[in-house]
């Protein structure tokens, strides 16, 4: 009898928890949700490999075909996309004391993923989350998609990795939407000062992740860590405007504020330049608009 396809049906499961040492699947461990709907989760596995052309033997009749391939190392990257009703993974993305904080710090998480696919599971160890982008549009539900690197993977086993511990629980509660973001506020004060309104809003917190190298490592990656760049928070506003003074100010280069509460959390964007073009084709058709896009120097606080 031939093997049943994968499809729709199939049981799929994606959940996180911390290591309490790099690259070391905890033992017995209660699994993390991502405080939300997540769907769908990208895994990418690559193996590097090297080719190198050599020379061949003097009696060889194949003397066109030299090159030799070998399999040197590995990487793992992982992309979830989360309909948020939380903010659960904002402390790990913001580099936080602990998870359950949300002042910016330098602290970087070691992680591990749990994948099951029906009744067969495998974990990505040795991780870290390096970038999460939220996007709020009108009449739709927020996006964030996250984003992490791994240094090893365990393979699929018939084996559950979680012990005698648990796995995540599912997600509830009622995800954010364009009508969560409330408390808007433009250098403190309603938008309606600048005569524009918010259509939509983006922004997202990265970091440039390189992988930090070992020869004495036992996985095959050879990554013993991860060295976090600087790091870079984007914002990004789609606005409707009632008057021209915006596209006016947008050219001043001045520092402004935006604040707005989400999920019961205020976020509060500071130092914010505006940079770019605003580009406009006049039309009978068309709400007159602009897309405010923020410089790098802009900061972020929650409470």
């Amino acid at each position: 009898m031939a093997a049943s396809i994968l499809d729709g049906h199939v049981e799929k499961a994606v959940e996180f928890v911390e290591e309490a040492t790099f690259d070391t699947f905890p033992t017995n461990p209660t699994m993390l949700g991502f405080g939300g709907y997540a769907n769908p989760a990208k895994i990418k596995k690559t193996a590097v490999v090297e080719d190198f052309p050599y020379l061949k033997g003097a009696g060889s009749a194949n003397q066109l075909q030299a090159v030799q391939s070998n399999k040197v190392s590995e990487a793992f990257e992982v992309s979830i996309e989360i309909r948020p009703t939380a903010w659960t993974m904002l402390p790990y993305i913001l580099c936080a004391a602990n998870a359950t904080t949300y002042a910016i710090g330098d602290n970087i998480f070691d992680v591990a993923l749990g994948v099951k696919v029906n009744d067969e599971y495998e974990t990505l160890n040795g991780g870290c989350f390096n970038k999460l982008e939220c996007s709020v549009e009108e009449d739709k539900a927020a996006v964030v998609t996250l984003s992490g690197l791994f240094a090893s993977v365990s393979g699929y086993s018939g084996t559950d990795y979680i012990g005698t511990g648990a796995h995540a629980a599912d997600p509830s509660g009622s995800v954010l939407g364009h009508s969560g973001i409330t408390s808007v506020l433009y250098d403190s004060a309603a938008l309606s000062t600048v005569e524009a309104h918010m259509d939509s809003l983006k922004f997202g917190i990265e970091y440039d992740a390189k992988p930090v190298r070992d020869l004495s490592a036992t996985n095959t990656s050879k990554i013993a860590g991860w060295a976090f760049g600087p790091r870079n928070i984007s914002l990004e506003l789609g606005m409707s405007i009632d008057a021209m003074d915006l596209a006016t100010e947008m050219l001043a280069g001045s520092a402004h504020t935006l604040a707005f509460t989400a999920l019961t959390k205020t976020f509060t964007f500071s130092n914010v330049i505006w940079k770019g073009d605003w580009e406009k084709n006049l039309s009978k058709d068309d709400i007159v608009g602009m897309t405010l896009k923020a410089d790098k120097s802009v900061s972020l606080a929650i409470a």
